[in-house]
């Protein structure tokens, strides 16, 4: 073959078309979407235009199928959304004031026999321990009710800051009035709980008691308060058969009743025959004036 034919044959080999595909066979989605990211321009051919827009409008393919497009947005949402709980505003309070208020009643109702609890049991301790920790703890509320009092006079969030002014004003009040109990009819809390808890076992210390003189009562040392030797307040447990100490017990004054050696301070009653006798600070049952 001459040098003319060798050239010839070189020039006259069919270049690659750019589409290796037939004009109605769809494009492929990875050329499609690279195509579309180079800003190419797309084939000018009906079937490939028609193809191509296929893939880029699937909503075309399900206007097609027998299944609408709303009953898939409809099955979608009843699967997601319907089950859900309802979604209900905590903040909208405006509409259920009864059951506001009902809440807060109760949470002052839980706050006073909270209070009545721990300031009840502080009032069954010794009298000196009993009055070291109502010195403590009043300070302290009072110390908390004065920094709230502050930070919702200056601060923001101020309806939190009145509610727990709220709950310590509470136990404050219940604190000043088991005090204020505790003052008037000494050892009264005190002599239930210990009674309550051990009462058999003082009844048999008092019945083993010899016959008193002079028609006394037959008694025990109780319980007292008092500093070294100072201030020395005596509670005696009396037995009485006869109830003669029953209307002193029901007054709560101060006298001289039968059975007793003096005048004293008070008489409680614990159950029937058996009574609590306060004698004056610094007499007891044997030394008295």
């Amino acid at each position: 073959m001459g040098t003319g034919g060798v050239v010839h044959k070189l020039f006259s080999v069919t270049p690659p078309t750019l589409f290796p595909f037939s004009p109605a066979a769809p494009i492929p989605t990875r050329f499609a979407e690279s195509a579309n990211m180079k800003n190419l321009t797309p084939p000018t051919q009906p079937s490939q235009v028609r193809h191509v827009s296929q893939m880029f409008e699937p909503q075309s393919a399900l206007r097609k199928s027998h299944i609408p497009i709303s009953g898939l947005h409809k099955t979608w949402r009843s699967n997601r959304c319907d089950n859900l709980p309802p979604m209900v505003s905590r903040s909208d309070n405006a509409e259920h004031p009864e059951s506001v208020a009902r809440s807060s009643w109760r949470a002052l109702l839980y706050t006073t026999l909270f209070g009545l609890v721990v300031f009840g049991g502080i009032e069954i301790c010794p009298a000196e321990v009993a009055l070291l920790l109502f010195i403590f703890v009043v300070a302290i509320l009072l110390l908390s009710s004065i920094v709230l009092l502050v930070c919702a006079a200056i601060g923001k969030n101020r309806h939190r800051y009145l509610q727990q002014l709220s709950t310590l004003t509470i136990l404050l009040v219940v604190a000043v009035g088991v005090f204020i109990f505790g003052q008037k009819y000494p050892f009264a809390i005190r002599s239930e709980a210990r009674w309550l808890a051990g009462s058999q076992d003082y009844k048999a210390l008092v019945l083993a008691q010899p016959s008193q003189p002079n028609n006394e009562l037959k008694h025990v040392e109780w319980d007292g308060s008092g500093f070294a030797g100072v201030a020395n307040n005596t509670v005696y447990l009396a037995f009485d058969p006869a109830d003669t100490l029953s209307t002193a017990a029901e007054s709560h004054q101060p006298g001289k009743f039968n059975g007793i050696p003096c005048k004293v301070r008070m008489v409680g009653r614990l159950e029937s025959h058996w009574y609590t006798v306060l004698f004056f600070t610094d007499e007891t049952w044997d030394q008295c004036k």
